[in-house]
């Protein structure tokens, strides 16, 4: 029996809350709505493993600002980060 819980913070799409539906993920999908800076930050140094998701565009044109905040807040913490095609993040070694 593993234990999972996946929280997003911030907005999202309805069609993610209808998806955890019919797939009855309830117990294991949370969402949050977005919470203020100092907050988030606690709530992301208290996760296990982080995922940055870069708005959609066919570029990317800026640095997501969550991505730089994970990496302060997490000693040795996991980060996934789902970009577009050309992200300004390759300029970024890690």
């Amino acid at each position: 029996n593993i234990d999972i819980e996946c929280v997003f913070v911030g907005g999202y799409d309805d069609n993610i809350n209808q998806m955890v539906k019919e797939y009855e993920l309830e117990d294991v999908v949370k969402f949050i709505p977005p919470l203020p800076y100092a907050e988030s930050l606690r709530y992301l140094s208290s996760a296990n493993v982080s995922l940055i998701i870069e708005a959609i565009c066919e570029e990317g044109i800026y640095l997501p600002t969550k991505m730089v905040d994970a990496i302060q807040t997490s000693s040795g913490m996991p980060r996934w980060m789902w970009f577009p095609k050309n992200p300004c993040l390759w300029i970024i070694p890690f």
